[in-house]
């Protein structure tokens, strides 16, 4: 498969348009998220008392994350304190619930230990 490139007038005004990182300056456009959209969560706890990890999605983290740490949570009540270890956020309810299915299988399992390896080894 072969790749075209711009001719060279549309190649220059490109790259005119790279900051110092080089990434795209109009990029920042594009991730623009006005206030009025909410966002979903998915996240991953530690217990403090045991080390075992519990995967949830919200809408609200924060107050998520206190309603774990208050016992109001009956899956995660003999478990606490928590320690929230890692988090991604979407723009949609049906992605963050996706993603945490995933994140729960086994295959999932397997890329938490892939992206907090450093972490895990830790504790």
């Amino acid at each position: 498969m072969r790749v075209r490139l711009p001719p060279l007038p549309q190649r220059n005004k490109l790259l005119r348009n790279l900051n110092a990182a080089g990434t795209f300056k109009f990029l920042k456009e594009i991730y623009y998220v006005p206030p009025n959209m909410s966002y979903y969560y998915t996240y991953i706890l530690e217990s403090l008392k045991d080390k075992s990890l519990y995967i949830g999605y919200t809408s609200n983290l924060k107050n998520r994350f206190q309603s774990h740490n208050s016992g109001k949570n009956k899956a995660t009540k003999p478990h606490i304190p928590y320690k929230l270890i890692h988090f991604e956020g979407f723009l949609n309810r049906v992605d963050a619930k996706r993603r945490e299915e995933y994140l729960k299988s086994g295959w999932g399992i397997k890329s938490i230990k892939t992206m907090l390896e450093k972490y895990l080894k830790t504790i």
